[in-house]
């Protein structure tokens, strides 16, 4: 099992990664998040870090997107 498993349906437009305690929205390029912006305010890509506390320490790499997440070991949570 991933360390940051996919969390409660999704579809080919977003999900949500993560679990209750905390998520990370990953969105489809080009979506529009709200119904009053046009396609120019579409979500765009960028590159990314972000390192969140976790129970199990590990790396992803995101293919073809310049996304890297990392998870240091120090939640109490799992």
């Amino acid at each position: 099992m991933a360390a940051v498993a996919q969390y409660r349906g999704g579809s080919d437009q977003f999900i949500a990664m993560g679990d209750e305690y905390g998520l990370l929205l990953v969105m489809k390029r080009g979506r529009i998040i709200d119904f009053t912006s046009d396609a120019h305010n579409g979500v765009r890509v960028y590159r990314t870090a972000v390192t969140v506390r976790g129970a199990k320490p590990t790396k992803h790499q995101f293919a073809d997107y310049p996304y890297q997440l990392g998870v240091e070991e120090g939640c109490s949570c799992a």
